[in-house]
């Protein structure tokens, strides 16, 4: 049945991730964080990506955003403030969300130590290391910016 539930053997096996493009529409830029890769990646750099993390099971997508949010940044973000922005799944298996929120309470911070924070106009996008996610919200996320600033 549609919309059903329950895991049976047809169930999507995909893990869901959700990531939220915080937007600071005075600055006309996004936050950013800047991770290091774990100790057995091959790729050696850091990484700059939207904050974010996993959806864990019971939880509504938006909730598991408004959470990993303050868990990380300390900042409160209601879902009601969150606008769905794309979607894109990798070869991971793993089907990532995007969401755009511009209304949250709190200065973002690094709660978990291990990352640095920075708010990017979308020029200063280019040339970044990026994350696969934030790759792949590149082009939608300097159309984001660039329509933000002309109507400011």
């Amino acid at each position: 049945s549609a919309g059903g539930g329950g895991g049976g053997e047809g169930a999507l096996s995909s893990q869901l991730s959700v990531y939220s493009a915080l937007v600071d529409a005075t600055k006309k830029k996004i936050l950013l964080t800047r991770t290091s890769p774990p100790e057995s990646g091959a790729e050696g750099e850091d990484l700059w990506e939207m904050p974010g993390g996993q959806v864990l099971g019971g939880e509504l997508p938006e909730e598991a955003l408004s959470r990993n949010l303050k868990e990380s940044l300390g900042i409160e973000a209601h879902h009601e403030s969150f606008e769905s922005f794309c979607f894109f799944s990798n070869n991971d298996n793993t089907v990532h969300l995007v969401y755009t929120c511009d209304d949250w309470c709190g200065e973002p911070q690094d709660l978990l130590g291990n990352k640095d924070l920075v708010w990017l106009s979308h020029r200063e996008l280019k040339g970044r290391n990026l994350s696969k996610t934030c790759d792949a919200a590149l082009p939608r996320l300097k159309t984001l910016m660039s329509k933000r600033v002309k109507s400011a």
